[in-house]
């Protein structure tokens, strides 16, 4: 069985203060319906496993928030096979980089010491 991994998308990833433009407003049903807007923004297979990061640190006399959204899908099995096959072509090319070093040592220890077969 292959691993199928996760597909994220970030739609909306800030730093600052209440007030700033785009960001999460400080009243609860403000902040509620603004959510509510980043998740309907998200594709439809993504809503489902959404995540909602949010930081708060005091500076000085403000909040400053660190907020991130973020949706999240299984891969399709065409993105699996894609990757598999990136993955694949990407370990050839490892193997015959390596080969063509072993090679080319090879050949300069043969020029070095002389071929003794």
């Amino acid at each position: 069985m292959t691993y199928r991994k996760t597909v994220t998308k970030v739609i909306y990833e800030a730093e600052g203060s209440y007030g700033n433009k785009d960001q999460m407003p400080e009243n609860l049903g403000a902040a509620v319906e603004w959510l509510q807007e980043k998740l309907d923004s998200l594709p439809e297979d993504m809503r489902e496993d959404a995540i909602l990061e949010i930081e708060a640190e005091r500076d000085y006399d403000c909040a400053v928030l660190k907020i991130k959204i973020e949706g999240r899908r299984p891969e399709t099995d065409a993105e699996q096979m894609a990757r598999l096959g990136a993955e694949a072509r990407h370990r050839f090319g490892l193997a015959m980089t390596r080969e063509l070093q072993e090679r080319a040592a090879y050949e300069a220890l043969r020029k070095k010491y002389g071929d003794k077969s």
